[in-house]
């Protein structure tokens, strides 16, 4: 096994710690040829300030720009205190027909990354709950 990654290079000389405040994101579709439309939607961050805050501001953007089609709250969810830190994090996964190219995340004031690694296809074997809990650990 790889070891955790402790830091991702994000901007041109900058550095963010994956323990510090911080918004991951990833949207996929589905491998199976009937299910082409749906798109799964990751959310990983690190805040200490109310998580649930941001769930919810991701949840009200899913019901105002889906156009009546449904989304849902998969119940793989991850929460709980990132090693030595006051942070909490919290991975969510939605199942959707929309993707994430509408979401506005400006409001919270934090680094947003797309990350390719948040997502069951990433590699043979992969587990995406390992994963997140590499960047917490």
């Amino acid at each position: 096994m790889d070891k955790p990654i402790k830091s991702l290079s994000y901007r041109k000389n900058f550095v963010l710690d994956t323990k510090q405040p911080h918004i991951r994101w990833n949207v996929e579709f589905s491998k199976d040829k009937h299910l082409d439309d749906i798109k799964a939607n990751y959310f990983f961050f690190v805040n200490y300030r109310n998580p649930e805050r941001i769930l919810r501001n991701i949840e009200n953007q899913f019901k105002n720009f889906s156009f009546g089609f449904p989304f849902e709250r998969l119940p793989n969810d991850l929460s709980g205190k990132v090693a030595g830190t006051m942070n909490e994090y919290v991975f969510a996964n939605y199942s959707a027909s929309q993707g994430l190219v509408k979401f506005n995340f400006g409001w919270t004031n934090l680094p947003v990354i797309r990350d390719d690694k948040l997502s069951n296809y990433y590699q043979k074997n992969w587990d995406i709950r390992k994963y997140v809990l590499s960047l917490v650990e």
